[in-house]
C-alpha cells in the first residue's frame, strides 16, 4: 500500500514519527511524508521519501488555509496514496479537506488539544470556536480519528466535532523502550527533574513554589528544570535560580543523562496534554513521576504504582509526595521497576504501532 504522512514540523518527524514510519515500511508499504518546513529535511530523507510543503500550525488565515488545501490536494493526487495519516491541528484539518474527494482512507491524530482549546480571553475563545468549526467540517471526511486520552474523545464527541463511532483511543504515539537504558535511582542523593517548554500553563511557577516549600523542610533535595524559553524566560526565573531553589539548565538535547541522574520526575502541568512524552521517557529509564490530576498526565501515571497524582494547584500535597519519596527509597525503587514494566507492556512503540496498523488496514 501507499501511505502518506502529513506533518507540520520536521523535528516532529524525527522525534515522534520515525518509529512509526520504519514500522510501516517493514510491513512492505510505500511510505512518503509531506512536511511543513525544511529544517531537518536532509535527515528525514535518509529513511523516507519526503517533500516540503511550507506551512505553520498556528496560522488559520482562511486564504492561507485554502492555499494549503489546494497544494495538498495536488500532492495527494500525484502521490495517489491508499492511506493518509495526519498530525497536528493544521495538518489534520487541511489534510482531511484536501483528501475529501480522493478515494483513500484518512486518519487524523489528535495529540492533545493544547492551549487553543484552553482559552482565557475573548480572542482565544474566538480562535477555539474557529478551530472547532474547521475540525468538525474536516473530520466528516476522515475514516477514523486517533486520540491519546479519553478526555479529548469526550470533548470532541460532546461538542459534536467528531462522531463517537469514528474515535479510536490509543495509548500514546509509542516510545521505543529498548532505546532507553533502565537504571535504579541514585541512593545517595535526591533530585527532582521537570522537563517542559517554558509556558505558564505547564506549571513552571508551581514547580518553583513546590521546590521552595520542599527546601524549607529538606534543603538537600535538588530541583532541576530543563526546557526551551518561551512565554517564560530565564530572567523570570531569577527569583528562584538566584536563591538556588531551582537549577535551570535551558534547552537540553540529551535528556536521557539528566533523567538518569534524577530520582523522580515532576510535572505540575495545567496544560491539556495528549500523553506527555517526558513522563514516558522517565518511566522507560525507571523514574517515578509526581503529576497534577490533569488531562494526559493522569492517563500515563498509575497512582501509587508508578508515581503519584495530586489535585491541580495543590502545591502542599505535591511537596508532601516529594518529601515522602525522598524519605522512602524502597518505595521509589519499587515504583522505578513498575514504571519500566508499564512502558514495555502498554506504551512501547511496537504495541502502539501494531494497534495503529491494524486500525488503518482494517477500517472501512
Amino acid at each position: 500500500m501507499k501511505i502518506l504522512l502529513i506533518c507540520e514540523a520536521s523535528w516532529t518527524v524525527i522525534s515522534f514519527r520515525k518509529e512509526l514510519i520504519m514500522f510501516l515500511k517493514s510491513k512492505g508499504n510505500d511510505v512518503s511524508v509531506l512536511v511543513g518546513d525544511n529544517e531537518r529535511i536532509d535527515e528525514i530523507s535518509t529513511f523516507v521519501d519526503a517533500k516540503v510543503i511550507p506551512f505553520k500550525n498556528r496560522n488559520i488565515n482562511p486564504f492561507v488555509l485554502n492555499k494549503l488545501i489546494r497544494i495538498l490536494k495536488i500532492e495527494i493526487e500525484n502521490t495517489n496514496p491508499d492511506i493518509i495519516l495526519t498530525f497536528s491541528i493544521k495538518a489534520n484539518i487541511a489534510g482531511c479537506l484536501a483528501a475529501r474527494k480522493h478515494k483513500c482512507k484518512i486518519f487524523p491524530m489528535v495529540e492533545g488539544l493544547g492551549d487553543v482549546f484552553q482559552p482565557t480571553n475573548f480572542k482565544q475563545k474566538t480562535l477555539r470556536n474557529i478551530c472547532a468549526f474547521l475540525y468538525k467540517k474536516a473530520l466528516k471526511h476522515s475514516t477514523k480519528v486517533f486520540f491519546l486520552n479519553n478526555d479529548d474523545v469526550d470533548y470532541f464527541v460532546s461538542n459534536k466535532i467528531a462522531s463517537a463511532n469514528k474515535c479510536i483511543k490509543i495509548d500514546g504515539i509509542g516510545i521505543d523502550a529498548s532505546s532507553f537504558e533502565y537504571s535504579l535511582p541514585k541512593p545517595d542523593s535526591f533530585e527532582v527533574l521537570m522537563m517542559a517548554r517554558l509556558i505558564k500553563s505547564k506549571g513552571i511557577f508551581d514547580f518553583c513554589k513546590i521546590a521552595e516549600k520542599v527546601k524549607q523542610i529538606n534543603p538537600n533535595i535538588v530541583f532541576t528544570l530543563i526546557g526551551k524559553e518561551s512565554e517564560i524566560t530565564s530572567k523570570d526565573l531569577e527569583p528562584y535560580t538566584s536563591k538556588k531553589i531551582i537549577n535551570y539548565l535551558g534547552f537540553q538535547k540529551d535528556v536521557n543523562s539528566l533523567i538518569k541522574q534524577s530520582n523522580i520526575l515532576a510535572l505540575p502541568s495545567y496544560y491539556r496534554e495528549g500523553l506527555p512524552r517526558s513522563i514516558l521517557e522517565a518511566m522507560a529509564i525507571g523514574r517515578p513521576s509526581v503529576v497534577y490530576n490533569n488531562v494526559g498526565s493522569k492517563d500515563v501515571v498509575f497512582d501509587g504504582v508508578t508515581g503519584y497524582i495530586v489535585d491541580k494547584g495543590n502545591i502542599d500535597s505535591f511537596a508532601e509526595k516529594i518529601i515522602f519519596l525522598q524519605s522512602n527509597r524502597d518505595v521509589v525503587e519499587k515504583m522505578s521497576k513498575e514504571a519500566r514494566k508499564k512502558v514495555i507492556e502498554t506504551f512501547d512503540s511496537n504495541v502502539i504501532n501494531n494497534v495503529i496498523y491494524k486500525t488503518i488496514t482494517n477500517a472501512n
